[in-house]
């Protein structure tokens, strides 16, 4: 005994750092609850997003060329600006698109482009532009996910006509939103706009000598207000002002045109003069009923949450929900079926508009006075869309995951521990080192989005390990007769350097993410850097804070688990709720996660389970029903039953931890019994077991790993979609509307449907992936809520998509709301000269990609003709007449198109003076060859003598890529992954006999996968490189980290497998869980190489060692990874908002790690022995006790 202590105390030095820690609590005590006061306040500073702040470097130049067709925008616009931009720095390519009257320039740079100085060279480069004097200076864009809508709202209402009602939702809604808080702008749609209208009479005007222009710009000189500077009278100063402007329509008609030098005629003489309302560029309808719509966009560094909620408490004011249609189907279809009937629109009292309810918060009346005033006007207030909705419900479903996730970890603990005290001190660690992160987390200027909180999820496993390490040594240390505070020293001292050199390896992983390109570096890099904080707090506290209470601990009695925490009251009300919250998400979320799949006939047996788990709870919540309806002895009997049931429960865990540590012949007695005889027989077959181990991984990786699909991301449903429809160019909007309706009465009678809006006609600065212009709408379609929004989409889409394909003469595409700016799966690209070619070649992709299993919503950009009216001029006839071409041209571009000079001020209002002539004096191709081109001489001439007229047909939009012209193909995947697709798509594009000077390619998510996916290679490497620097440094030996890095195979033979049973892709996220991996598995190999070369630098034999090692560091092993497993469970079975993007992590994390153990645990010590002694291996002495080992030997994971 004397020895063992000398031998110790040889090994235990001063402690130094650690004494400091353990003989000064209070201190310590006071810098831990600083850090966690500055978390907290640091949490409550974060905005609340629901991505990552993402920079694309990506710029869009819109240019306006009014009245202009394609082919006029793409010769005049849009090749000048591509000349003069394609030597732009770090461009990686540019594409463009020429529509009627605009053109679209988007330039991609590289990712780690400067974009300011990018933006700012475009600028210089635009100054050296020349461009029509028709065409606007071009507006630079950058797209920002978060300049998408928050929130869009729509009004309805069966009293006020629709031009008042968009006059209310600029004039009222619009400015009182604007004042909220948060709120950056508020965009109104739909419904239709005033302006003041002058017709004018084509015959008049051009009797008296006068043309459209000269009017519009006599209205404009006679309405001004002008400063009319300073006049001195005396001691006053007076400011001189000059008010011309029109203050009435009237007034407008009575103004006196110059129709000569002495010649005056009354405006009203020669037109009409009239309130009116512009040609609507967008229409909109909720559930078929039209509407006007405001989109609500926040400020960059606003709470989402926060802002949304103030915006629907005042519109919905504070005792009524917003709409989440859930009435009945036959209340909406008697709607729409009224509205039809009848010339005014119904009254929508069901779904979409206001309901009454017991919800909706409160607040001053003040807030919510807005919702009062629409109410009093009969106006229904409907929700269309709402971000933060998805945004909490995520948030809160990472936030039961984390805490379901850290419950499991205790738990496993508990078992193993069976201590409570020591249960709590390692507890703590989980919400202490989670809270102290919100810090560097707020230095470091991110978020509180649904990849930094997943950030969060993903490590509550893994923030105990340092804290079991350090607990268990100095347990060790106390087992061999330490006092508690100099256990508490030499315990964390013996293992510090493991600890932190082991959690180092982990952190190590995560510096790749900062080269990584493409999207999946900006997406998860917040994942990455939380992850980072949170192990990073918990290492510090586990070589301060643990060692610290441990040895405040007042006696040994903890350690038997009837320590103070272990009454019948604490274990009762401890257990009781965490065992039933657990078990029924956790079956439920089993039932769920084999819905789909190679398992889903396991189902069958969960889906009861959780038919009788939901049947208990209904009982357990009749119970507390009444318990809260009982007063007196039966709440005190209540009581008693749940602290019976308590003890319970706890007798039992307390039972299985004894059997599972080792007392009796236990499960775990038996498996410390077992595993040293199988070790020593894995080491006498060492070649073999490592060569069948090597073929398991090569037949998984050339077998199995091919038959597993690829994917950029997986597909987030968030409960809605959008129904893409188009009609020929040139349909009218208000026929695009009336088309739009029969598809909107069809997606009524489904049953999953809550609500629907429609918008009909395009943005102007609609995106390049999108058409504009009125033969277009999008519908779209808000799904009930459901436990499988998944199913409920597929189900509702399965019965649209045959509907679609019998409508004549529509092209349909669906799509989804945007979490990432991700293009459409399949997209083929030709690229041409000649538009003859291109549709040839268009056709002949179209017909081959019609034949692929798997593809849907199958659509092209080559769209037919645009309907023209081309007016060619005749210079001869020109020229004889003594008429000047461009004279001419301008004067009957302003008589079709109209022109807008000046406006009217009506209040606060700004209203446009529109000048045009007469709709009868436009009718047809004839109306134009009649217009005079000559007003006030005395022989009119009629344009069809200067010109021909003629009907035609154009290119409806002119699409190039680097300078050349092209065509894109687009189709969407249905049961089939992407990678598999595009083998299969490049084979059958191959064998295409194009065009000559045809070409094709594919693009859209495949390149932006190849890119991420490359990119997550070179970091899955380096990760791999860096854990060896940092386990070469450790072991001070350049084999050691060789033998321990075998073990990431092993942790891929189980993820390829599991991947391809379950039909999971390999996707970017399913590759950031490998590059997880590389950084935890290896630490159960450090345990057995470290343990081993202690007990050899202690004068033990290889095999003796190996054998003695393995036998010592089964139970921390077991510990470590089953805090880490279980803590991830919640999140690979999770069923709630994003689920999608988190559970294939987790799930890759969960089968590696728990593949890795297992065979870490027999090849690890053969390859080590193996490597260490070539000649045959002696036979030892199998060791009696497991827990001995002399000198004390760190703990390590």
């Amino acid at each position: 005994m004397a020895a063992a202590r000398r031998e110790r105390a040889s090994h235990r030095g001063d402690g130094g750092f650690f004494r400091f820690v353990v003989q000064r609590p209070v201190a310590v005590s006071m810098v831990v609850m600083a850090v966690l006061v500055f978390g907290l306040i640091s949490f409550n500073r974060l905005p609340l997003t629901l991505m990552p702040d993402i920079s694309y470097p990506s710029v869009t130049l819109h240019s306006e060329f009014e009245g202009a067709a394609p082919e006029e925008v793409e010769q005049y616009v849009t090749r000048p600006l591509e000349q003069a931009l394609s030597v732009t720095g770090n461009m990686v390519s540019m594409s463009s698109l020429s529509r009627a009257g605009q053109s679209q320039l988007s330039i991609e740079f590289a990712w780690d482009t400067n974009m300011d100085l990018a933006i700012q060279e475009v600028r210089e480069k635009l100054d050296n532009v020349w461009l029509p004097v028709e065409v606007a200076r071009p507006l630079i864009l950058r797209y920002d996910p978060s300049l998408d809508p928050m929130i869009r709202i729509g009004f309805t209402s069966e009293r006020m006509p629709l031009d008042e009602l968009r006059q209310l939702a600029e004039d009222v809604v619009k400015r009182e939103l604007e004042k909220v808080r948060g709120v950056a702008a508020v965009k109104v749609k739909g419904g239709l706009e005033e302006e003041i209208r002058v017709e004018l009479d084509e015959q008049a005007i051009s009797l008296r000598g006068l043309n459209l222009q000269t009017i519009s710009r006599q209205l404009a000189s006679e309405n001004v207000n002008l400063a009319g500077g300073n006049l001195k009278e005396g001691r006053t100063e007076y400011i001189v002002r000059v008010l011309s402007e029109y203050q009435s329509v009237q007034e407008i008609a009575e103004t006196r045109i110059q129709a000569g030098p002495d010649t005056w005629v009354r405006l009203g003489d020669i037109g009409r003069v009239y309130r009116g309302s512009r040609d609507p560029d967008v229409l909109t309808r909720v559930d078929g009923l039209p509407s006007v719509e405001i989109e609500i966009q926040k400020e960059a560094d606003a709470n989402i949450v926060q802002v949304a909620n103030t915006v629907r408490l005042a519109l919905f004011g504070p005792t009524r929900e917003p709409a989440t249609p859930v009435d009945s189907l036959a209340a909406r279809q008697d709607s729409m079926a009224l509205a039809a009937s009848t010339d005014k629109p119904a009254a929508k009292g069901g779904p979409g508009g206001r309901r009454f309810g017991p919800g909706g918060g409160g607040g001053d009346e003040r807030s919510w006075w807005l919702s009062a005033r629409l109410g009093e006007q009969g106006i229904q207030t409907h929700l269309l869309a709402d971000q933060s909705r998805f945004i909490q419900g995520s948030i809160n479903e990472l936030r039961s995951t984390a805490i379901m996730g850290g419950l499991l970890a205790v738990i496993v603990l508990f078992i193993f521990l069976r201590s409570a005290y020591t249960t709590f001190i390692v507890a703590l660690t989980i919400p202490f080192s989670v809270i102290a992160a919100f810090g560097p987390v707020q230095l470091a200027g991110l978020s509180l989005n649904i990849m930094s909180l997943g950030g969060l999820a993903l490590g509550i496993g893994m923030l105990v390990d340092n804290a079991i390490v350090v607990l268990e040594s100095i347990f060790r240390c106390r087992e061999e007769g330490d006092s508690v505070v100099e256990a508490a020293i030499r315990g964390t001292s013996e293992v510090g350097g493991a600890v932190f050199a082991s959690t180092l390896t982990t952190v190590a992983v995560f510096l790749p993410m900062v080269f990584v390109q493409g999207i999946a570096g900006q997406i998860f890099g917040d994942l990455a850097r939380v992850v980072v904080y949170s192990l990073s707090a918990s290492l510090l506290l586990a070589l301060t804070f643990i060692p610290m209470l441990a040895a405040l601990q007042p006696s040994a009695d903890a350690e038997s688990g009837r320590g103070r925490w272990s009454g019948p009251f604490h274990r009762a009300w401890l257990l009781t709720p965490l065992a039933g919250w657990t078990l029924l998400r956790g079956f439920w979320s089993t039932s769920k996660a084999f819905t789909h799949g190679r398992f889903r006939w396991l189902r069958l047996v969960a889906f009861p389970v959780v038919l009788l788990l939901l049947l208990a709870r209904a009982v357990v919540l009749f119970l507390v029903e009444l318990v809260l309806r009982l007063v007196g002895g039966a709440l005190f009997l209540v009581f008693c039953l749940t602290s019976l049931l308590g003890r319970g429960l706890l007798r039992l865990t307390e039972w299985l931890g004894r059997r599972l540590e080792g007392s009796g012949r236990g499960p775990f007695a038996r498996l410390a019994d077992f595993y040293p005889r199988a070790l020593a027989a894995a080491l006498r077959h060492r070649i073999e077991l490592i060569g069948s181990v090597l073929a398991l991984f090569v037949v998984c990786v050339v077998f199995i790993l091919p038959r597993v699909g690829t994917e950029l991301m997986p597909t987030v449903h968030q409960g809605e979609f959008h129904v893409d429809l188009s009609w020929p160019v040139g349909t009218p909007i208000e026929r695009s509307a009336d088309l739009a309706g029969r598809v909107e009465h069809f997606l009524h009678g489904q049953p999953e449907v809550a609500s629907l809006a429609t918008v009909t006609g395009g943005d102007e600065r609609a995106s390049m992936d999108r058409e504009t212009g009125g033969h277009i709408a999008r519908i779209t379609v808000r799904l009930n809520e459901s436990r499988d929004p998944a199913a409920s989409e597929q189900a509702v889409l399965g019965r649209l998509r045959p509907f679609l394909a019998t409508q004549p003469e529509m092209d349909s595409r669906i799509t989804y709301p945007v979490l990432f700016s991700f293009k459409t799966p399949i997209e083929v690209q030709l690229l041409g000269y000649d538009l003859h070619d291109l549709n040839t070649g268009n056709r002949m992709v179209m017909e081959e990609l019609a034949h692929m299993d798997g593809l849907v919503d199958l659509n092209t950009s080559l769209r037919p003709g645009n309907p023209e009216l081309r007016i060619t001029y005749q210079r001869e006839a020109l020229n004889r007449l003594g008429l000047n071409l461009k004279t001419v041209a301008e004067l009957v571009r302003g008589k079709i198109l109209g022109d807008v000079d000046t406006e009217f001020r009506d209040l606060d209002r700004r209203v446009d003076v529109r000048v045009k002539l007469r709709e009868g004096d436009l009718e047809g191709a004839d109306a134009v060859r009649s217009l005079v081109i000559n007003p006030g001489q005395p022989v009119a001439i009629p344009l069809s003598a200067v010109a021909d007229v003629e009907m035609a047909e154009g290119p409806s939009e002119i699409r190039r890529e680097d300078q050349e012209r092209s065509a894109v193909i687009r189709a969407n995947l249905r049961d089939r992954d992407l990678g598999t697709t595009l083998v299969e798509l490049e084979s059958r594009l191959s064998r295409l006999p194009l065009p000559d000077g045809t070409r094709v390619q594919v693009v859209g998510q495949s390149q932006e996968m190849q890119r991420s996916l490359n990119s997550l290679y070179g970091a899955l490497l380096l990760a791999i490189f860096l854990v060896y620097v940092v386990m070469a440094s450790q072991f001070e030996s350049l084999l050691h980290p060789l033998v321990i890095l075998f073990s990431v195979p092993f942790a891929f033979i189980g993820v390829i497998g599991a991947l391809w049973m379950m039909n999971v892709p390999i996707s970017v996220v399913v590759f950031l869980g490998a590059i997880l991996l590389v950084g935890i598995v290896v630490n159960n190999a450090i345990i057995l190489v470290d343990t081993i070369n202690l007990l050899r630098s202690r004068g033990m034999e290889l095999g003796s060692a190996v054998i003695q090692a393995g036998s010592l560091r089964l139970r921390p092993i077991m510990m470590t990874t089953g805090t880490t497993v279980l803590g991830l469970i919640p999140m690979a079975l999770g069923a709630g908002d994003a689920s999608e993007m988190r559970a294939p992590l987790a799930i890759t994390v969960i089968v590696g790690l728990t593949t890795s153990t297992l065979l870490t645990l027999f090849v690890v010590p053969s390859l080590y022995s193996l490597l260490e002694h070539r000649g045959a291996l002696v036979e030892v002495e199998l060791p009696t006790r497991a827990d001995s080992l002399p000198g004390g030997v760190p703990h390590e994971t």
